[in-house]
């Protein structure tokens, strides 16, 4: 076909290529509708940890518990405590008990070890699955124990906790969960 000026032209070339410019429209409207499902696969499985504190100061009991709020597992890759400043992790998914005991001993010199209960997690085992709520630090006083103790020097010392997990989704984001008592 011959062209007869610029516009003529134009509908030739359309006419010729309609099948080739279809087929490319419809191969980036694919695209952009496989780019649109996976960010929103991503968000639709994105955990959300968050920690809670629950105390009870007339038969104390103090609890920490790791709560999954999202949509999809939480896989954690590290965590760690620290006491008064020191660092009480061992390597990965491990705590020193000790540590955060001899803490909790200078407010409280009767405490049983006992009483004291540090959730570790295993390597390759640290899946939260949304819903699961996991307590990461218990610790129960009887009362008569509770009575003759510094409250005010216990109430610093549990003050001074803080907790750090790193954790991501199962497409790989990365997050992180803190607890201190500046988050209360």
């Amino acid at each position: 076909m011959e062209c007869v000026g610029p516009i003529t032209c134009a509908w030739a070339f359309i006419g010729e290529n309609v099948a080739s410019i279809i087929a490319t429209c419809a191969m980036a409207a694919t695209f952009w509708q496989g780019y649109i499902a996976r960010k929103h696969n991503k968000l639709s499985v994105k955990p959300f940890l968050d920690i809670n504190r629950h105390s009870d100061y007339t038969a104390f009991s103090f609890k920490l518990s790791l709560v999954n709020q999202g949509l999809g597992p939480a896989i954690i890759t590290s965590y760690s405590m620290k006491v008064e400043q020191k660092d009480c992790s061992y390597q990965h998914f491990h705590l020193k008990a000790d540590e955060l005991f001899k803490v909790l001993s200078e407010a409280v010199p009767d405490l049983d070890p006992i009483k004291l209960s540090i959730y570790t997690m295993e390597k390759g085992n640290a899946y939260i699955q949304p819903g699961e709520i996991i307590d990461i630090l218990a610790i129960n006083i009887p009362l008569e124990i509770y009575q003759t103790t510094d409250k005010a020097l216990l109430r610093a010392k549990l003050d001074s906790i803080s907790y750090c997990f790193d954790y991501e989704s199962i497409y790989g984001q990365k997050s992180q969960a803190k607890y201190s008592n500046k988050n209360i």
